[in-house]
């Protein structure tokens, strides 16, 4: 997508702002400027307009008040697209078959308009670029790595739940490891390995809100046994 930038840094905002206020976030200048230019370039309905206005003002206002997120391009010329950094532990599973938890992953985030007239399959909302090879029930192994947040996405479903729903599978603090409940299962060999393997779940337990661990990689090991944790070696 041809995207706006985001600054590297973004000014910090007194954290007597949560997550259910943030239609009340001050936003920094830079980002108050940006959001004004991105209207300028929004296409559709005025009642499409003030969505896309008020869901990328969201993710401004939690990249603001959130130390682990940085908004790096965001755009609403048809639909709103972006690109989300967030410091969080994500499971991966390399060619050498060995867990190996990174620090940080790239949520690529489409909001069509058509969530306003009924609900999308639960995969419609995220794809995670970076990091490659994301271990986890919900999340493809080929093509885009989609994440399902579920059977479907309401609808309606804020942006901002789409990208808490996110944190929320990726750190496991959220996981269905019942092989009978297939809603949102993308990856079988993901949760067999995760049922194998529940002495790590989940990767965290900090808040969203919290300040990001400061390790940005490191290699998952079994607490109790002290040895690597293994797994099959995706096809992709």
């Amino acid at each position: 997508m041809t995207a706006q930038p985001a600054p590297a840094e973004a000014a910090a905002v007194p954290n007597e702002y949560g997550l259910s206020t943030l239609h009340a976030v001050p936003l920094p200048a830079e980002r108050a400027k940006l959001l004004s230019n991105l209207e300028a370039t929004s296409q559709g309905s005025p009642v499409w307009r003030a969505r896309k206005r008020a869901e990328a003002r969201d993710l401004l206002a939690l990249e603001a008040i959130a130390p682990r997120v940085t908004v790096l391009a965001i755009e609403l010329s048809t639909e709103l697209l972006a690109i989300v950094r967030i410091k969080v532990p994500v499971p991966c599973m390399p060619a050498h078959g060995e867990l190996v938890v990174v620090g940080q992953v790239d949520l690529a985030l489409r909001y069509p308009e058509e969530i306003l007239h009924g609900p999308l399959p639960g995969a419609a909302l995220v794809q995670i670029p970076m990091p490659r090879r994301v271990w986890h029930p919900n999340i493809g192994r080929e093509g885009p790595q989609s994440l399902c947040l579920g059977a479907n996405v309401p609808q309606g479903l804020p942006l901002r739940e789409a990208v808490l729903g996110s944190y929320a599978a990726l750190t496991l603090q959220s996981i269905t490891l019942d092989p009978a409940d297939s809603a949102g299962l993308m990856n079988p060999d993901a949760l067999e390995f995760w049922n194998a393997h529940t002495a790590l779940i989940p990767l965290t337990t900090a808040a969203f809100l919290d300040e990001p661990e400061s390790s940005t990689s490191i290699d998952a090991q079994e607490s109790s046994q002290g040895t690597n944790v293994q797994g099959e070696e995706p096809t992709s």
